[in-house]
């Protein structure tokens, strides 16, 4: 690890790092084989002193120096993601989720979508159900609001990093990413949509925060953040809030026996009250529902 390292680095990829026991298999599985212009930041977010430790000495035996870590205490994806870009130098930046498995080798093809007025690329990506079969997304995102109801995928998009200034992902366990794209204001960047494929995202793995208890049980929060943090927006942007809003109330649908009956039933109210007009309410679940008919 070169904590100083003087290096030119074109990206830095940010990843959030929770188990190590769980996660290091996926990380060394692609660390070796990443570009030496790209700088992975890990955000180590444990107070387990011998998980600190295993990661070190993990990073010590893999070819490949271009690291560094930050040992937090957060619980929290929202605010180790912000501690992590805090630390990015370099002119590009994107953020890995330590359960996935990114496709390095195509990482820098990404790089050269960045021409001078383009400030984000939304890449392709393949989804793994875990030990079991990958299907692979050819996205028919052309559009922003296509983005937001096919799947946001905050891990297969690289920002200009300039761009992100001011911004941060709200302290949750849950929808942090999704709302920050929110806060990012996409309609008023310039997105280019490439084919590249420079992600595999994972699905099944019991250890997700999606299918744990603690985190579903912050959906109300995340939901109820969601409407306070876009309060003051109109217009287009209004219909891709409720858009989130609802991808969230789908899954405390799914959840619902982890989450608990009352818990769902405020997300359904605070959905159906929130100040935006009748008809922007009733767009998001069409058009997602239309998606998912559609796979």
């Amino acid at each position: 690890m070169r904590e100083s390292d003087q290096r030119e680095n074109l990206l830095s990829a940010v990843v959030p790092v929770t188990s190590i026991e769980t996660r290091w298999p996926q990380i060394a599985s692609w660390l070796e084989q990443t570009p030496d212009n790209t700088r992975i930041i890990f955000v180590h977010d444990s107070d387990n002193e011998s998980e600190r430790l295993k990661l070190k000495e993990n990073l010590r035996n893999v070819v490949f120096d271009n690291y560094e870590i930050h040992e937090v205490n957060f619980k929290s994806p929202g605010m180790s993601r912000n501690f992590g870009l805090s630390k990015v130098i370099s002119e590009f930046v994107c953020f890995w989720d330590s359960d996935d498995l990114p496709i390095v080798e195509n990482i820098s093809n990404c790089i050269t979508n960045f021409f001078p007025d383009i400030e984000i690329v939304v890449n392709q990506y393949k989804t793994r159900f875990k030990d079991k079969y990958e299907k692979t997304v050819h996205s028919k995102d052309y559009k922003i609001e296509d983005l937001f109801v096919r799947s946001p995928g905050l891990w297969r998009m690289v920002f200009r990093t300039s761009i992100l200034k001011g911004i941060q992902f709200p302290n949750l366990i849950m929808a942090e990413d999704q709302i920050f794209l929110l806060l990012l204001d996409l309609y008023s960047r310039n997105v280019f949509f490439s084919q590249n494929e420079i992600y595999q995202y994972i699905k099944g793995d019991p250890k997700q925060l999606t299918n744990e208890t603690a985190a579903l049980q912050t959906l109300p929060i995340a939901f109820k953040e969601v409407l306070s943090k876009t309060k003051s927006q109109r217009g287009m942007k209004v219909d891709l809030r409720n858009i989130v809003l609802f991808r969230l109330m789908l899954t405390s649908f799914k959840r619902f026996r982890i989450l608990g009956i009352r818990e769902m039933i405020s997300i359904v109210c605070l959905y159906i009250c929130n100040d935006s007009h009748t008809l922007s309410k009733l767009k998001a679940p069409y058009l997602i529902l239309r998606e998912r008919v559609n796979l």
